[in-house]
């Protein structure tokens, strides 16, 4: 048996198996360094980054203690409300806990087995997945940026207050210039590295189910060799009837079988991250139609009025949580969202078994008849990303965004 070096699974990894000459490049070469920036170490990478990575592992567990830290300290010009920081404290360990699970699908025998045995790719498939991986990249930058830059303007001016850096030679207690000092740092390096990995994981899980995608049309193309060389859209709207003999059939469904095994695999191991997102979002419900009982009229008797008035950056942490919360903003619909993405693979895999037409009655209906029994929605651990369940889980969803945006625009119209 041969054991492969790091070089070579990075090499399969970024470049796939083609029933072509010679192997295609599918990952664009944005993607390997976006994830290195932010502390990912892909299977295959350089030293240097994978003890990068272990450092980032470390820098972020530190970030997630500082946060809980903060707890001791609600006054002064660093603390918002209660409500903020638990939800802050909570993506940390969801991001911090995703992050973990996605890593080891990616480095697990279960990808390698899909990638040397379930996946010949064709050239354009490989450019069409390398000019989105690219996009997706620059995408993420913008936003990684963007909330950094509001983290950063939101929080650490706090810290630099002078009743926290200016603690020593004064009256104040020495401890809240350092707290101060680690907490400068946590934001404005560490934060946004876990901005990064966090997005970098979601590009990760992007990928993974592209793969699987690619897995199943593979599956299609051992139902006739003609299928290989022309490509498999290519193939369902030419619309000819193809020449499948039952051993191309029993080919078919062995492919497919083991590559949707090996689909549901990799859905479980990240299912659990799923599970306790959406169940901390259940549990943010009360708050959120409480929040939206009180209107969006401005509230003078808010108690963080007097902060928001004394404190302006902390005005700008308002609205940064209104529109980029980790809880409630832009970014949770990004990531809530992305199980559903199986329900567009899956109409495309299906779509196209529709339009193909066999030379054979019986081996047709033999063919729709087996697929009748598979679907390729995201479904493990409780979470069924089905057509008709997206409606409830939007649903939780804008609910709580509508609540957490009342929250915000009564205490800002107040101002």
């Amino acid at each position: 048996m041969h054991l492969r070096t790091r070089t070579e699974y990075h090499d399969e990894l970024v470049s796939l198996a083609s029933s072509e000459e010679r192997a295609v490049q599918v990952i664009d070469q944005s993607f390997v360094v976006f994830t290195s920036v932010w502390g990912i170490a892909l299977p295959g990478a350089g030293a240097f980054v994978r003890c990068w990575a272990i450092s980032v592992t470390f820098l972020v567990l530190a970030c997630g203690g500082l946060c809980l830290s903060r707890f001791l300290h609600q006054t002064g010009p660093t603390w918002l409300d209660a409500w903020t920081w638990l939800q802050n404290t909570v993506a940390h360990l969801i991001v911090f806990l995703f992050l973990q699970v996605v890593l080891s699908v990616l480095r697990s025998d279960i990808i390698l087995d899909l990638l040397e045995n379930h996946i010949d790719c064709s050239k354009a498939q490989a450019e069409s997945l390398r000019f989105r991986t690219k996009v997706l990249c620059a995408v993420v930058w913008i936003l990684a940026l963007l909330m950094s830059g509001a983290t950063a303007w939101g929080f650490v001016p706090g810290f630099l207050h002078p009743s926290y850096i200016g603690a020593l030679g004064n009256d104040l207690p020495d401890h809240r210039f350092f707290f101060a000092i680690a907490h400068t740092f946590a934001y404005l390096v560490v934060l946004p590295i876990m901005f990064g990995s966090g997005l970098s994981a979601v590009l990760i899980l992007l990928l993974l189910q592209e793969l699987c995608f690619m897995g199943f049309l593979t599956s299609l193309q051992r139902l006739n060799p003609d299928i290989g060389s022309v490509g498999v859209h290519h193939a369902a709207a030419a619309a000819s009837p193809l020449q499948v003999e039952d051993g191309d059939l029993t080919r078919f469904k062995v492919g497919f079988v083991k590559t949707w095994q090996l689909h549901k695999k990799i859905q479980r191991r990240i299912a659990l991250s799923y599970v306790l997102y959406w169940l901390c979002h259940v549990a943010s419900l009360p708050w959120s139609i409480i929040s939206l009982s009180k209107g969006f009229g401005p509230d003078f008797s808010d108690e963080r009025l007097e902060r928001l008035q004394t404190y302006s950056h902390l005005q700008v942490r308002v609205w940064g949580n209104l529109l980029l919360s980790p809880a409630f903003g832009i970014p949770t619909y990004i990531f809530a969202l992305l199980p559903w993405l199986s329900v567009y693979y899956h109409r495309q895999f299906f779509n196209l078994t529709k339009q193909m037409i066999f030379a054979k009655t019986q081996v047709e209906v033999a063919f729709r008849s087996f697929l009748r029994d598979f679907d390729l929605y995201f479904s493990a651990g409780g979470l069924h990303a089905t057509p008709s369940s997206v409606w409830i889980y939007l649903l939780i969803l804008v609910l709580n965004t509508l609540g957490n945006v009342s929250d915000k625009l009564r205490v800002l119209s107040a101002l």
